[in-house]
């Protein structure tokens, strides 16, 4: 059996090398140096110190280049060889040996993935593509929205007019005629109020309301006291002002009217002429019908004189409020006109002449 070499013979011919003295092994690439010429140093691995030495200093960059070029050519055949091999077949490509190249320049080592420019142009290309086409289906969706909407416009407006609009009118409509219910109540009870204190009954009931508050301070009518009841009338009539306050139809057939008054104060005109009197009446024991028999003493007519004379001193001084009321309820007729209840009317006017 033949004896493997781990080691080559000795140049000058002489037997094996013990290989447990020998020194490292030599591997292919260990005569492949890795750096530029420069860096080679003095001797090649595969040269003994002494041959070195024996050679020309300026020979050592020409040997260590060829030596280098043999051993990528053994490498380059070797790995060939491995993926030709029947006995094992990769299916992933081999890499290529790194080469080194003899320029003093050298190669930049590139490990990893690295983008260049163009891929970067690519991605930005395509976004810009991207949000073009985004942009113009946005503009045509709105295009086409508009188009619907303004095509079914003419439909909308040419079909009349929308529950909305119609119930504005009908709303519209329903306050335009309350309104007008409104002013019609307020012209019918304005009318009445115009010729109420040309009535003879009221005239009559302003009467009623000078004997009451007469009695009621003196126990003596108008008459009785000789003061001039029509001519009171007169000067009461003379004195009252009225304006609307409010008018309203109910929508049922019936209505309502305020009117503010400006009259005399009744109550504070007999209190005044009481004052006055008081004394003249408590020294003629003019007791009236508050007198120890209930019967009124006839007053003389020197005594009617003098209470007539301060009871028109009591008129020019009397005072004028400014806060009187009159009100009435008016109804609807079968022929539209309003009409006012006089009845309601003259309630509230007793207790503005004073008979209440």
């Amino acid at each position: 059996m033949a004896r493997n070499r781990f080691f080559p013979r000795s140049s000058d011919g002489s037997g094996d090398i013990d290989p447990f003295n020998a020194g490292d092994p030599i591997m292919p690439l260990d005569d492949v140096v890795p750096t530029r010429d420069e860096r080679v140093g003095s001797a090649s691995r595969a040269e003994r110190p002494e041959e070195a030495e024996a050679q020309n200093p300026q020979a050592v960059p020409a040997t260590a280049t060829k030596v280098r070029t043999e051993a990528k050519t053994a490498f380059k055949a070797k790995s060939k060889k491995r993926a030709t091999d029947g006995r094992h077949v990769s299916h992933r490509a081999e890499p290529e040996p790194e080469s080194v190249s003899d320029d003093d320049s050298g190669t930049e080592k590139t490990t990893g993935h690295r983008w260049g420019i163009n891929g970067y142009g690519i991605v930005v290309g395509a976004i810009f593509l991207v949000t073009l086409l985004l942009g113009i289906v946005a503009v045509c969706g709105s295009a086409a929205l508009t188009s619907i909407i303004g095509a079914n416009v003419p439909l909308i407006e040419a079909t009349g007019e929308s529950d909305d609009d119609t119930e504005e009118n009908d709303a519209a409509k329903a306050q335009d005629d309350a309104e007008a219910e409104d002013r019609a109540v307020s012209d019918a009870a304005t009318a009445r109020l115009d010729n109420l204190f040309d009535d003879p009954a009221t005239g009559d009931l302003i009467k009623r309301g000078l004997d009451r508050q007469l009695k009621t301070n003196f126990g003596y009518t108008a008459d009785e006291l000789g003061i001039d009841a029509t001519a009171y009338e007169k000067w009461f009539l003379g004195t009252i002002d009225y304006r609307l306050n409010r008018a309203q139809a109910y929508g049922d057939g019936t209505g309502f009217a305020a009117f503010d008054v400006t009259s005399p104060d009744i109550y504070r005109i007999f209190n005044d002429f009481y004052t006055k009197t008081s004394d003249y009446v408590l020294s003629n024991r003019l007791y009236g019908t508050y007198g120890p028999d209930g019967v009124a003493v006839a007053l003389t007519d020197e005594q009617k004189a003098q209470m007539s004379a301060y009871f028109n001193e009591a008129l020019s001084k009397a005072a004028i409020r400014d806060d009187g009321y009159l009100s009435a309820y008016l109804s609807k007729g079968d022929d539209g006109t309003w009409i006012v209840d006089d009845t309601s009317l003259r309630e509230t006017l007793t207790y503005l002449v004073g008979v209440a």
